[in-house]
Parts: structure tokens; C-alpha cells; sequence
């Protein structure tokens, strides 16, 4: 049987937030780090998209980010959701360029990721792919924020179709797969 580690929990999304300054990075502020894990897990991006993010690409009152060149369109945007439009505000700020300048390597990222994973004992983060057969360490927001938004973890559920549109799938099949949703969809049918 696969593990299920395609998934982090609330509790452990704050502890590893709250565990980035172990990390001890010095070329990077710990607060833009944790940051962009919040801004990937929020809008739903891949690491790749939220690495190379800049200040100017935030619309706020769009409530909208600007991605450029994703892995499945020429141009792209992710939405902002509105309980998360504060704190983003907040950050941005005093913000111009690159959030993380320089922009760090996806090999640093996934041993960031790595290292927290050991430290909070998150599965998620500590099986290895080959395993899983899933991209859990630089998609894992992105999986989380999905399934959050699938079990009504920040208030109401979202349907399958809304949760293909915040991930921009473009087919619901991938939705599914990706989040193993129809196991979810089942279980919770028989929760209510």
C-alpha cells in the first residue's frame, strides 16, 4: 500500500512556517521564505512559479497574481484569496523585485523542504517520491491548499470544479488524480 503523503496538514503548514528560522539560511531573509511557502500554499502554485515571483506581479485589488510562462500556458495567473489579501498587503508593502533575490535553485528549495520534513517528522516531506509516485516536495502547498479547500478546512467546501480552477488543471480528471479526491469524495459522502 502507497503512503499517503500527498498532504500537510494545518497543524503542521504552522510548524513548519514557525521552523524556517532552524533552517539558519543567511542569504535569504527568513521571512520572505516563509512567505513564499504561504504564497505558494494560498494560490495554489508550483515552487517554480512562487520562486520567481516579484512585488509588481501582485494585483491586489484583482485579487490576482501574474505568474508569466507556467508548465501549461504562454501566460498565466493564480488567484489571491481574500483571507489571505491582508497579511500579503502587509508584506508587499515596502516590496520591489524578486521576493527571494536571488532567486534560489529548485535543488535549494527541495533540501529546504527536506530539512524541515526531518525536523517536524511530516510524511510528505520525508517519502521519497519513488515511493509515493507523486511531486510532493515542490507541489506539496499546492496538494495541501487543494484537499483544504476539498474539505472545508477554511470554511466552506469547494467543489472539484473550483478546486480545477484554483489549481488551473485543465481537466477535472487531473484534479482527481492529483489529489486523490475520488477517495475523498466517496469517504465524505458516507461522513455525512
Amino acid at each position: 500500500m502507497k503512503p499517503r503523503s500527498n498532504y500537510m496538514n494545518q497543524v503542521q503548514f504552522s510548524q513548519l512556517l514557525d521552523h524556517v528560522p532552524n533552517l539558519e539560511i543567511r542569504k535569504w531573509k527568513d521571512e520572505d521564505i516563509e512567505m513564499i511557502f504561504r504564497i505558494a500554499y494560498w494560490c495554489g502554485l508550483r515552487m517554480i512559479e512562487a520562486r520567481r515571483l516579484h512585488a509588481e506581479d501582485f494585483d491586489l485589488e484583482m485579487k490576482e497574481v501574474y505568474l508569466g510562462k507556467t508548465k501549461t500556458r504562454k501566460e498565466d495567473y493564480a488567484p489571491i484569496p481574500n483571507i489571505f489579501i491582508p497579511d500579503l498587503r502587509q508584506y508587499l508593502r515596502n516590496k520591489k523585485g524578486l521576493l527571494l533575490d536571488p532567486q534560489p535553485t529548485r535543488d535549494t528549495v527541495y533540501k529546504w523542504l527536506m530539512r524541515l520534513g526531518r525536523m517536524l517528522k511530516i510524511q510528505a516531506l520525508t517519502t521519497s517520491q519513488e515511493i509515493t509516485g507523486e511531486k510532493t516536495k515542490t507541489h506539496i502547498f499546492r496538494k495541501s491548499i487543494g484537499k483544504d479547500m476539498l474539505y472545508g478546512t477554511h470554511g466552506k467546501k469547494a467543489s472539484l470544479p473550483i478546486v480545477k480552477k484554483h489549481l488551473r488543471h485543465e481537466k477535472i480528471e487531473t484534479t482527481i488524480k492529483y489529489l486523490n479526491a475520488d477517495l475523498e469524495e466517496a469517504k465524505d459522502y458516507w461522513n455525512t
